[in-house]
């Protein structure tokens, strides 16, 4: 309320300039007045600092209130703006004064800007006239008819913008589809359609299970009771569809030759057969770009997918244990042979239950040795580790 209180205070010291100017002959300048927002905004905040220091108060009434720093700046704020308010009223009371002894001392009133403003009444009332009605009916039937013209060509336009489009998401569509029945997903895309909401058309796709189209808008993601691709889809499902669409996007890129491409961890909760697959499109995607990296934490992956024929494959690995942002460029860890599996598997089943092999401990000793030097002999191949053993 104080606010709309100033608001009005400072409008009608304007609304009473202009009418003494135009109806009673006198005229006189305001001094500067200050904005109202800026006024009406640190009247708010200090609102909100004092409804928050008593809503500390009265939840600890025994302690002393302490005003936060950003609640003190608030305070200095106001009283900075309230001075100017103050200097702005004081040089507005000579004004009242001036126009006080006007009305004391005025005889006559001027009837010359009264006539004026009926002169130009007079001239706005000519807009009403017949003549001017019709010209005004003729301008808005051509400005109707403009825009009806207007709309019919939008209307072709996004006609063959949808079409275009559902073209586009069908060639998309078939594709993403062919690497889905490869990846044996159970599930493919259908079309929703083409919208124009709120900007260009954008394409609309559904996922087909059985027959059931589940939706793939985020607004039905966000409702539980509706089948979506956050209910009704696997780990390695999604993982096969996002893997889809990043080869069906780039394999239409005209501009792949020159392209970098990255795939991080792309091997995500799958099976063997959707591994190898993943793999194959990997390469294939490697072999048309300028330059690929594959990140990934599977060893097993990592060895698979560096095994590209006819393109140069550098490996690096990090070791985060000792620093988790540098990369080394050298050789991915061979595979483990059988014997180092066994000794492995065993040492395993000792540590959780060594009770069963209270008979076997020279066999888990010999274990020990065993898996250490293979360890060494794998990690530091430079330090002589495959020619001698741990008793030299």
């Amino acid at each position: 309320m104080a606010q709309h209180r100033i608001e009005q205070l400072l409008n009608s010291h304007v609304v009473e300039r202009d009418w003494w100017k135009d109806a009673g002959g006198f005229t006189f300048e305001l001094p500067t007045c200050p904005e109202i927002q800026p006024v009406q905004n640190a009247m708010e905040s200090v609102r909100s600092a004092l409804t928050t220091a008593i809503q500390r108060k009265q939840a600890q009434p025994a302690l002393r209130v302490v005003l936060t720093e950003l609640e003190a700046a608030t305070l200095t704020t106001w009283n900075q703006v309230a001075a100017t308010l103050t200097g702005y009223m004081a040089a507005i009371a000579p004004i009242n004064s001036a126009i006080a002894e006007r009305q004391r001392t005025v005889g006559t009133v001027n009837t010359g800007p009264i006539e004026d403003r009926i002169s130009l009444f007079n001239a706005q009332k000519k807009r009403h006239e017949t003549a001017v009605v019709a010209a005004f009916a003729a301008f808005d039937a051509a400005t109707t008819g403009k825009a009806e013209k207007k709309e019919r060509a939008k209307g072709s336009a996004n006609n063959a913008l949808r079409e275009q489009s559902e073209q586009v998401l069908t060639e998309y569509g078939g594709r993403i589809n062919t690497l889905l029945d490869r990846f044996n997903v159970g599930f493919r895309l259908v079309s929703g359609g083409v919208n124009f909401r709120g900007g260009p058309p954008a394409g609309e796709l559904a996922v087909e299970i059985l027959g059931t189209r589940v939706s793939t808008t985020q607004e039905d993601a966000r409702n539980p009771a509706l089948p979506s691709l956050a209910n009704t889809l696997s780990g390695g499902d999604r993982s096969a569809l996002g893997l889809a669409f990043f080869v069906a996007v780039a394999e239409r890129d005209p501009d792949i030759s020159n392209t970098i491409l990255v795939f991080d961890d792309p091997f995500h909760s799958q099976d063997r057969s959707r591994r190898r697959r993943t793999i194959e499109c990997v390469h294939r995607l490697a072999a048309l770009s300028r330059q690929c990296f594959i990140l990934s934490h599977e060893l097993d992956f990592a060895r698979e997918a560096a095994r590209m024929a006819g393109v140069q494959v550098n490996t690096f690995t990090m070791n985060p244990m000792t620093d988790h942002s540098l990369l080394e460029a050298k050789s991915l860890p061979p595979l483990p042979g059988r014997a180092y599996e066994q000794d492995y598997a065993k040492l395993t089943a000792f540590l959780r239950n060594p009770s069963e092999f209270a008979d076997q401990l020279k066999d888990v000793a010999r274990c020990v040795r065993q898996s250490l030097e293979g360890l060494c002999a794998a990690n530091f191949q430079n330090h002589g580790a495959k020619r001698t053993g741990l008793g030299t």
